[in-house]
């Protein structure tokens, strides 16, 4: 019932006239960082950073994109069928936790290598009693085991932190963090998986390095990317997957869905 309710004021055309009273008088109301209740999960919040601010004003984030994700994964052949659940740049991981709701999702899995965000990440699985049955990897998924320099996003949107070169850095600190191929962490065969992608630009090289894994399995996935639609279309085309969907949002950016399962 709750998530049903926040989906209706997620989708409700007055989203926009109370997230802005809020606004105004939310930091008089509320600390920076504050608990609150959404598809009916709690999550620590943080008011200076987007994702939070829209999860605490506009009752949600990305809903209909998830649940246009679930829809397809539950109407396809792998629908009623144990599953594997990847959050790969999963933040503090809503999709991982929402994930953790549905029937048949065996595993779930969060790869998130922004420390911030994984320790925002661990208070919210506490919250909701998922620490152990969800799995957090602080590594970036990339196409070498090894380390990569991660360039962290500025405070008030930290989803945007990204692998890349140290000397493109400006004003963003950089850390180094483990990288990991996912062939590597997921060598067995003919499983189902369910795998929502958020990585900033290197799509491929996550995909790269999951080669084997997509080839030897059944798998549905969701990826946020933009300029690199070709190149990631032409990799999965090579590896069996077709693309079957854009999910479009109200911010206007689009994932999309592929997939190698009827």
């Amino acid at each position: 019932m709750a998530a049903h309710f926040d989906s209706v004021l997620e989708n409700s055309p007055f989203r926009r006239l109370v997230p802005s009273l809020y606004r105004r008088i939310g930091p008089l109301l509320y600390d920076d960082k504050l608990i609150a209740r959404r598809y009916g999960f709690r999550f620590l919040l943080d008011q200076s950073n987007l994702i939070d601010n829209s999860m605490l004003y506009r009752f949600g984030w990305e809903g209909a994109k998830y649940a246009q994700f679930m829809d397809y994964w539950k109407a396809s052949s792998i629908g009623n069928s144990e599953t594997i659940f990847l959050d790969i740049g999963a933040h503090w991981a809503l999709y991982a936790i929402r994930a953790s709701g549905e029937a048949n999702i065996s595993r779930i899995c969060a790869f998130e290598p922004d420390p911030r965000n994984k320790a925002q990440l661990a208070a919210n699985l506490f919250l909701n009693d998922l620490v152990g049955r969800i799995e957090v990897i602080d590594h970036a998924v990339s196409d070498e085991d090894g380390e990569v320099s991660l360039l962290l996003a500025p405070l008030k949107n930290r989803g945007v932190t990204k692998i890349g070169d140290a000397s493109e850095a400006g004003d963003a600190d950089v850390v180094t963090v483990k990288s990991e191929r996912l062939d590597s962490r997921f060598p067995e065969r003919d499983r189902n998986y369910l795998i929502k992608m958020d990585v900033e630009g290197v799509e491929l090289r996550a995909l790269k390095g999951m080669r084997d894994m997509l080839s030897a399995n059944r798998a549905i996935l969701m990826i946020e990317t933009n300029s690199g639609l070709d190149a990631v279309r032409d990799y999965l085309a090579a590896l069996g997957y077709e693309h079957v969907a854009v999910l479009h949002d109200k911010k206007g950016e689009d994932d999309h869905l592929f997939s190698n399962v009827g």
